[in-house]
């Protein structure tokens, strides 16, 4: 019995230093996880870049989705409506680092010879919108040894998902399979992996893939815009959209509302 009791201990200890999901507020926490053999993957949206404004941004997307869905639209549906505004906006907008050292410790990361590339659930169409987006902030991750210097399409459930700069747009399927389907084409047998990524769900499809192919695996639920996320002003993005063709400020919409509230209160 008592055998058996300290196998199960093993196991369960084991198992938790096979796959972990962990906090973390600040991007350079990424040191702290990775060892030599890490295949290190970036998040995109909200972990590397966030947009200028509040229209079109990561939070602006799944409110707008929420909203749709409790309306009884469809997951194709909602779909439908949101996807290509989002990216018209996408499309134009500037974006910002999240941190301001982030494109610094991607390169870091890289010239000290991790294999790094960025794992987004972005359409397989926007790799130019993306690459431009992070190459016009100092983030590139074109540069890669095989066998990530080359460019991968294939289907992943109902999507094509695509694999080129270094970039793996999952085209909103299974972050885990489509990895694993990639690293499987690729011929590249990751030994461990570590994943930051602001949303759970994502680290969960990942740590689910990982598992299955007992492969130790890191999480990083990066919390940085948690604040800004939970307040985001939907007003605000309500009058970008009204006045799209040309992109406002926050600050702009901001002087617009109060305007509004100050000589047509009726408007608001």
């Amino acid at each position: 019995m008592k055998k058996a009791f300290l196998i199960m201990i093993s196991f369960l200890s084991l198992t938790m230093l096979n796959a972990e999901i962990v906090e973390v507020t600040n991007i350079k926490e990424i040191y702290d996880h990775i060892t030599p053999q890490s295949l290190i993957l970036f998040d995109i949206d909200n972990t590397l870049l966030e947009l200028a404004q509040t229209l079109g941004g990561d939070q602006w997307f799944y409110h707008q989705w929420l909203n749709c869905q409790s309306q009884g639209l469809s997951a194709k549906e909602t779909e439908g409506n949101i996807r290509p505004i989002w990216r018209a906006i996408q499309s134009v907008s500037d974006v910002n680092l999240v941190e301001e050292d982030a494109a610094d410790i991607v390169k870091d990361l890289r010239d000290r010879g991790y294999n790094t590339i960025a794992l987004t659930t972005r359409m397989a169409d926007m790799y130019k919108i993306t690459e431009r987006q992070l190459n016009k902030k100092g983030i590139d991750f074109s540069e890669q040894k095989a066998p990530f210097d080359t460019e991968v399409l294939f289907d992943n459930t109902t999507n094509h998902v695509l694999f080129t700069s270094g970039i793996l747009l999952t085209s909103n399927t299974n972050k885990g399979k489509a990895l694993m389907k990639f690293v499987d084409i690729a011929g590249y047998a990751p030994k461990h992996v570590v994943f930051i990524n602001d949303k759970r769900a994502n680290l969960r499809d990942i740590e689910v893939a990982c598992e299955e192919n007992n492969i130790p695996f890191i999480g990083l639920r990066y919390g940085y815009l948690d604040e800004k996320v939970k307040n985001i002003r939907m007003d605000i993005a309500d009058v970008q959209l009204e006045l799209f063709g040309k992109l406002i400020s926050d600050d702009e919409a901001q002087a617009i509302l109060q305007y509004r509230q100050n000589h047509h209160p009726d408007h608001l």
